[in-house]
């Protein structure tokens, strides 16, 4: 059966666009291939050149590290190294960072110590001392940080909690029975809230090694670390030494002791007027890739600097 001439013409008519249409389409998908390869490659690059700044910030935050311990006896928030860097432009994006120093932060860790008594009271008149936890349930904390931390599984009095408290947690856990090794970790100790996290974290940090005592610089200390030295120091004080300490940084322990307001006052922490310890926090921004570096860093005593640990997400 032979169909008429106009409808052969109509069939191929229909072909040719069904053709027309299946390439075009094959055509569009191998665009957006092609284009998706193209951005993948682009973010890679960006990616691995934003690594490579911030190891390049990490090795500078270093050597200005070093410089400054070569060139002065005490570290103060005075100092090239505590100036942050907001905006530095750089190819094809921009970078900032900046320095803490983490002995200007209460040790967490201490409340772990087999005699913690000491740095329990502290860590009390710090909790008293910081104006966002005097309305919040913060009593007990620094028992409860003290059994995440000891080795035994028996609870302190009063408030302590052990692996029968966590056990009983949706989920469920044990206590660590390990020093911490990040601040973060406060956010599995029983009792914590957002807001108590957001108002310590400030003053407070994490030594990487054990549970022993750190110094405390009281040329970058926070107000209310400073507050918490002795049981008798009061805000108006602490503003006196504040303001002290921003014309002239102590250059001793001798004359922080000397100043008229701590005049009588029982220092009851160890304290010093240079650190080892810092935190270095980098950021890249390179064609829309972000990226982010957390960085320890420990100045020793011959001035040289070396890094502890460092990680492209927060601790």
């Amino acid at each position: 059966m032979r169909f008429p001439a106009k409808a052969q013409a109509g069939v191929a008519l229909l072909m040719a666009v069904m053709v027309v249409a299946l390439a075009s389409t094959l055509t569009a998908g191998l665009m957006v291939t092609q284009n998706l390869s193209v951005h993948r490659a682009a973010n890679l690059r960006s990616l691995d050149a934003a690594w490579w700044y911030l190891v390049g910030l990490e090795e500078w935050a270093g050597s200005i590290l070093r410089r400054d311990g070569e060139d002065s006896d005490f570290d103060a928030l005075t100092e090239v190294w505590a100036q942050r860097i907001d905006f530095l432009p750089v190819d094809e994006g921009v970078l900032a960072g900046q320095i803490t120093d983490l002995n200007g932060r209460f040790n967490l860790n201490a409340l772990g110590a087999a005699e913690p008594q000491q740095a329990l009271e502290q860590f009390q008149r710090l909790l008293a001392a910081i104006p966002e936890l005097r309305d919040q349930p913060v009593a007990e904390l620094g028992t409860r940080i003290a059994d995440w931390i000891d080795a035994d599984s028996n609870p302190r009095f009063p408030g302590g909690a052990e692996d029968d408290a966590y056990l009983s947690l949706d989920p469920p856990r044990r206590a660590a029975n390990h020093p911490l090794v990040s601040v973060s970790e406060l956010w599995l100790i029983e009792g914590m809230t957002a807001e108590i996290y957001n108002a310590l974290v400030p003053h407070v940090a994490v030594w990487p090694w054990g549970t022993g005592g750190a110094p405390i610089n009281v040329n970058t200390a926070t107000p209310a670390l400073l507050q918490s030295l002795a049981e008798d120091i009061n805000p108006g004080d602490i503003e006196a030494l504040i303001q002290i300490r921003e014309q002239s940084p102590f250059e001793s322990i001798e004359q922080f002791n000397s100043q008229e307001v701590l005049a009588g006052r029982n220092i009851q922490a160890s304290i010093d007027v240079k650190s080892n310890l810092f935190r270095a926090e980098g950021a890249a921004d390179i064609d829309g890739v972000r990226m982010q570096m957390v960085s320890i860093l420990e100045r020793g005593t011959d001035k040289r600097v070396r890094v502890l640990a460092h990680s492209l997400a927060p601790f």
